[in-house]
């Protein structure tokens, strides 16, 4: 719910909200969660009457390279779009985005409601059917050093896409997990097999809780993806790169920045 110092202004943040492009950032004068939470589920809805399928959810500002980063302590969420899933190896074009970033990370795919998800590791691990890397896709502001999480959150957790691989391998577990990200060939960040399931795990928990508390009324798709969170630093991208998501037995994601 919009709190009452930003209601008068709710419908022109609604009508941009409605307006915004989904590769595009736009900056509101909002100080609460709650309000940023009302623009995006009117951003997303727009999507949803323009045909678009939810294919999952992300979770961001989850780690400490992030908080350092930009001075963001989530965790947030926002919704994931099945038209923005591209197929590893796929080109991303620069001049889609005003300002493209990228983080690398391990996502899932379950069998169950999010919003049904147990609150134990040992029971969570049950509910995930594969687990694989992904190159996540942003929509960053021109100066992200001034980032804010409320703007964050309002820009749909600045998702806008991500890469996944051609086939994700079952019966893989997260005890398999690390990951290595590599920029044309050279390593610029690894997330340790601690990390990945701390992150994973968590995530998954604060997602359950967050989605039933805020009583979203979207439909929820069969096996959704989920975006766990990046334990690695977001990277702006301004220039054409190979970029890969290593995570051994769980699989291989690339794309080329044109």
């Amino acid at each position: 719910m919009a709190t009452s110092s930003t209601q008068s202004k709710l419908p022109s943040f609604v009508a941009a909200a409605k307006q915004k492009r989904r590769r595009e950032f736009v900056s509101f004068a909002i100080k609460s969660l709650d309000d940023a939470y009302a623009i995006q589920h009117c951003f997303v809805e727009q999507q949803l009457n323009r045909g678009e399928e939810l294919c999952g959810f992300k979770v961001g500002c989850t780690s400490e390279a992030i908080y350092k980063q930009l001075g963001l302590t989530g965790p947030v969420f926002g919704c994931l779009f099945a038209s923005e899933q591209l197929q590893s190896g796929a080109e991303v074009a620069l001049s889609d985005y005003d300002r493209l970033g990228i983080e690398g990370e391990l996502a899932v795919s379950l069998s169950v409601d999010p919003r049904s998800l147990p609150d134990s590791p040992a029971t969570l691990r049950d509910a995930i059917q594969a687990v694989f890397p992904v190159i996540e896709l942003h929509a960053l502001p021109n100066d992200i050093e001034h980032l804010t999480l409320p703007n964050v959150v309002a820009n749909n957790a600045l998702s806008a896409g991500f890469v996944h691989p051609q086939t994700h391998t079952q019966g893989v577990g997260i005890e398999s997990a690390e990951l290595t990200i590599r920029m044309n060939g050279q390593p610029v960040a690894r997330s340790t097999n601690q990390e990945l399931q701390a992150t994973i795990y968590a995530s998954l928990a604060w997602l359950a809780t967050e989605l039933t508390s805020l009583n979203i009324g979207y439909d929820v798709p069969v096996c959704p993806t989920i975006l766990c969170g990046s334990s690695a630093p977001l990277f702006p991208i301004d220039k054409p790169v190979h970029i890969e998501a290593n995570a051994g037995k769980l699989g291989v994601t690339t794309c080329t920045v044109v």
